[in-house]
């Protein structure tokens, strides 16, 4: 799964924890306590204002402890995953590629207040003094941006049996693709491990980061959702399921392999998405 994804999740579900919790709780701090931010040297907010020729920003935390104190004592009672809308028709560079660069992903947090609604949308970057050649393990250095301007927002499944059906469609459907070529045949055990990760007769379990939300926090089916999605995260760089001769418009099977790809991402962005909200609707 991508790390900004994993930022986004944990603040969702920690943030909204705290929210919703009793008065006088400490505000989680994830930077140094949490895996998902285990490649990360600092986090700052900041609210965007004025106009889009000329937009002034304000910072309101330099670190999560910091922003869900903010949240609350602005009105905020809860935090939503959302998906910027796709972008499938994008030929250079669709939303499942760009993924495979930093700040590049379309997903954000959603706040609202009595005031409006914001939309805040993590980038990393790398620390200035970053090389291949060094031993530094915290490379990135991460901002989280608030608009208050119109952001399209995509929806989310209906219910957790819409999310399902659609994931696991996908994930059948670039199965059988992937069947049908040699070349992508070792993709395959990976498909079905996605699959596997749906049965409802299965304990389920995060492949990554076993503290990406709060314990006890997620339903048993939203944490089977994510579980699903993570195993079905094939899309990056070089050697990802990306990086396939397929994806060529030379290729014969160019588009049912593009049709299969963005299938598979939207299913997979959706799942999180409404699973990672799910908490909000005990």
């Amino acid at each position: 799964m991508n790390g900004e994804m994993a930022n986004l999740i944990s603040l969702t579900t920690y943030g909204n924890q705290y929210l919703t919790g009793p008065k006088g709780a400490k505000p989680p701090e994830l930077l140094m306590k949490n895996s998902t931010f285990m490649f990360t040297r600092s986090i700052d907010f900041f609210e965007v204002k004025g106009t889009r020729r000329r937009p002034r920003e304000y910072r309101v935390a330099k670190s999560t402890g910091e922003w869900f104190n903010y949240l609350k004592r602005t009105g905020v009672r809860g935090l939503r995953l959302a998906a910027i809308g796709y972008n499938d028709k994008r030929p250079y560079m669709p939303d499942r590629v760009a993924v495979a660069f930093a700040g590049c992903a379309n997903w954000a947090i959603v706040t609202e207040t009595g005031k409006g609604t914001n939309v805040w949308i993590l980038q990393d970057q790398t620390i200035e003094d970053y090389s291949y050649k060094s031993k530094v393990k915290r490379i990135w250095e991460t901002t989280v941006r608030a608009y208050s301007s119109k952001v399209p927002l995509m929806d989310t499944p209906a219910s957790y049996e819409a999310a399902e059906t659609a994931l696991r469609a996908a994930l059948v459907d670039i199965t059988r693709f992937a069947k049908k070529r040699s070349s992508l045949s070792y993709w395959v055990p990976t498909f079905k491990n996605a699959l596997a990760a749906l049965d409802k007769k299965k304990t389920p379990s995060f492949r990554y980061w076993d503290d990406m939300v709060p314990k006890k926090w997620l339903t048993t089916r939203a944490k089977r959702l994510i579980s699903a999605a993570q195993r079905s995260w094939v899309f990056g760089g070089m050697c990802s399921w990306n990086d396939t001769d397929f994806g060529f418009k030379s290729s014969p099977s160019y588009k049912e392999y593009t049709r299969v790809s963005n299938s598979l991402y939207r299913a997979m962005i959706d799942a999180l998405v409404f699973a990672t909200n799910e908490g909000n609707i005990r």
